[in-house]
């Protein structure tokens, strides 16, 4: 994590194998959302930088992902065209979407 003032590292992190592809900040910006190239979704605690959650098998391939404005469910794209979404309290998969691709 970088202080932008500063600009200098103030913690780091080991969040994922490989590359974070999406990284969001709930409202109350206490709990930040990551999704890795490993295909995990992990929350964060902000103050302390300790995984309060992490969510296995969330996607193979993910292509990016968004967690709803009130933090309580997150949705997570593939490259295959699949839209998987959760339910945080829970750590379940609520619903599935495939979505076809149609050629001109």
């Amino acid at each position: 994590m970088w202080d932008l003032k500063s600009e200098k590292v103030i913690e780091k992190v080991q969040a994922h194998g490989g590359g974070v592809r999406e990284l969001q900040l709930t409202a109350d910006a206490r709990t930040l959302f990551s999704l890795g190239d490993d295909g995990l979704v992990k929350l964060w605690d902000v103050e302390r930088w300790a995984a309060l959650r992490s969510f296995e098998g969330v996607a193979a391939a993910p292509s990016g992902a968004s967690l709803s404005p009130d933090g309580r469910s997150f949705v997570v794209g593939t490259r295959a065209g699949v839209l998987r979404f959760w339910d945080v309290a829970s750590g379940k998969e609520r619903d599935t979407v495939y979505v076809l691709r149609l050629r001109d």
